[in-house]
C-alpha cells in the first residue's frame, strides 16, 4: 500500500474520530461530495443530512485547502438558508438562484489545517410549508504551497556551481 494512500485513509479516520456524534464526515480528497438535507420544523436549523439525523458536517483538514460549499433548493420556490463555520455566521461568496428560480448560494474559502463544523440554517420558508429539502455539496481541494527555500537553494547552488567554474578557469 502506498504512503500516499495510507495518509489519506489515515486523514479520513481521523475526521471520524474528530467529529461530533451528530455530525455528518466530509472525507477531504474524495472529490465532490454531494448531500441532501431535510426539515420538518419551519425555520431554524435543518433536522438531518442523508435521511439521517445528523444535523451538521463535520471537516478535518490535514494540511490547507480550498474548500467550496454549495446549497440548493430545488422543491419548493421561497427557501433560503444561511450558513454557519464553527457555530458563526458566515456570508455566502454568491447568492442567487438557479434558472428555474430555486435559492443557490455558495461559500468558498482558503481554511487552514484544522477541524471545523458547517451547519446550515433555514432562513426564508415557501408559503404554506414547514417541511422540505435541499442539496448541499462540499468540495475540497488541497491547496498547493510554494516552496520559497527550495527556490532559495537552486539559486544558491546554482551561484556556488558559476563561482566554482570562474576558480577553475582562473
Amino acid at each position: 500500500m502506498s504512503s500516499l494512500s495510507m495518509l489519506a485513509k489515515s486523514a479520513a479516520l481521523a475526521a471520524v474520530l474528530a467529529a461530533p456524534a451528530s455530525a455528518a464526515v466530509v472525507v477531504p480528497d474524495s472529490g465532490t461530495t454531494n448531500y441532501e438535507f431535510y426539515w420538518a420544523g419551519g425555520l431554524g436549523p435543518i433536522d438531518g443530512i442523508d435521511g439521517v439525523g445528523d444535523p451538521d458536517w463535520s471537516l478535518t483538514l490535514t494540511s490547507a485547502s480550498d474548500v467550496s460549499i454549495t446549497a440548493r433548493d430545488g422543491f419548493i420556490l421561497g427557501d433560503a438558508f444561511e450558513l454557519l463555520v464553527g457555530g458563526a455566521y458566515v456570508p455566502w461568496t454568491t447568492i442567487g438562484t438557479t434558472a428555474q428560480g430555486y435559492f443557490q448560494a455558495t461559500y468558498q474559502a482558503s481554511l487552514a489545517a484544522g477541524s471545523y463544523l458547517f451547519s446550515l440554517r433555514l432562513s426564508a420558508l415557501a408559503p404554506g410549508f414547514t417541511t422540505g429539502g435541499a442539496f448541499a455539496s462540499f468540495t475540497v481541494t488541497p491547496t498547493v504551497v510554494p516552496l520559497p527555500a527550495a527556490g532559495l537553494l537552486l539559486i544558491g547552488a546554482l551561484g556556488s556551481l558559476v563561482a566554482l567554474r570562474r576558480r577553475k578557469t582562473a
